[in-house]
């Protein structure tokens, strides 16, 4: 039986918090800078990391013996029609949105990131029949990784440029955030998370220089980027192309944006490694707890953001305010702290009977 691995609770938890912590700022966020960059920092990195770490934990979806354990695939598919059918009646009050039924074919919104893992699950079983296939008599399973990690970039590149889909099965963050997926089910299958999640703070130069790369990034977002980069920060959403670069002179850019795209990869995996290595080794309970809750966490917060937005919460804020920001913190931390406790995860443990006998698969140590 495979040992729980108590790091990734811990850094799913904080994750989660960002998550928590990035949504209630986003009603705000464009209005001042402390706040904007603030949020911008955040997303700069947290989904890159937390869809890096859902790329480790979805390592055994297809065992030794090349089995798919569809079953956890069909729960990501519950679940997804769940958080579907919350957000479609939350998003009533609080965007005057309308329908007779939830749309389960288009989603901008939170959903995304479900939709996403449903996607990205489907595709490895392929991923891993290519590699078999390029790897070949020979063994030669470096290379075949790096033919498929090649592909992946190349897809995920090219695919900005598509136009017309919109929101689409969320393909813009699909084919944006699968580098970081594939790169963390490929580590894991290696074993090689102590590498990933920084468990040990190598002291070799290239570990040094993405600590130092990511902690620049970091000041620089938060220090300019309200003033400086207003026309690229969509980049961090993973939108199509036309919807990253919103200032003047985009088509002169438009060629280019490929580039902004690597740029965004390179510099959210260097902060990602800063945030890996700056997580606690030893057991840290409270951050734990939640890391072990996310679903909840993940799938309620944002209809109670929605029913705050509805009744003037946030219009109530003044985001020129360090109090009022202080404040948004605070209520994210007990937002984040409520939905991990035990009555709301117990009725998550119910509606996830169908799947709970099924045993939990994590890399070893």
């Amino acid at each position: 039986m495979e040992k729980r691995i108590y790091k990734i609770d811990t850094t799913k938890g904080i994750l989660i918090f960002l998550v928590v912590t990035g949504h209630m700022l986003l009603p705000l966020q464009g209005r001042t800078r402390l706040l904007t960059n603030l949020f911008y920092a955040i997303y700069c990195f947290h989904m890159p990391a937390f869809v890096f770490l859902s790329g480790i934990l979805a390592f055994g979806f297809v065992n030794s013996e090349g089995a798919v354990r569809w079953k956890r695939w069909l729960r990501l598919v519950y679940w997804y029609v769940i958080f579907e059918v919350i957000v479609f009646f939350s998003e009533i009050p609080a965007y005057g949105k309308s329908g007779d039924f939830p749309d389960l074919f288009h989603e901008s919104g939170s959903p995304w990131y479900l939709l996403c893992l449903i996607e990205w699950y489907l595709m490895i079983p392929l991923l891993r029949n290519l590699k078999r296939r390029l790897r070949g008599p020979a063994g030669g399973e470096a290379r075949a990784e790096a033919l498929l990690g090649g592909a992946i970039l190349l897809i995920s590149l090219a695919s900005g440029y598509l136009r017309g889909v919109g929101d689409f099965l969320s393909l813009d963050r699909g084919f944006a955030f699968a580098p970081f997926f594939y790169l963390g089910y490929f580590l894991a299958e290696h074993r090689l998370i102590r590498v990933g999640l920084g468990m040990q703070k190598e002291r070799c130069r290239l570990a040094r220089l993405l600590r130092a790369v990511g902690a620049v990034t970091l000041i620089c977002v938060f220090l300019f980027l309200f003033d400086r980069g207003e026309a690229i920060r969509n980049v961090f959403f993973g939108t199509w192309y036309d919807r990253v670069w919103e200032g003047p002179g985009q088509q002169n850019h438009w060629h280019m944006l490929w580039a902004l795209r690597l740029s965004w990869y390179l510099l959210a995996s260097a902060v990602s490694y800063l945030f890996f290595c700056g997580i606690p080794q030893g057991r840290a309970a409270l951050p734990e707890r939640v890391g072990q809750q996310t679903l909840p966490i993940y799938i309620l917060h944002r209809p109670i953001r929605d029913m705050l937005l509805a009744a003037g919460f946030f219009d109530s804020i003044n985001p020129g305010s360090k109090q009022s920001l202080a404040l948004l913190l605070l209520c994210s931390f007990a937002l984040t702290w409520l939905l991990s406790c035990s009555p709301v995860s117990g009725l998550f443990a119910v509606l996830d009977a169908p799947f709970r006998h099924q045993k939990k698969e994590r890399p070893s140590r």
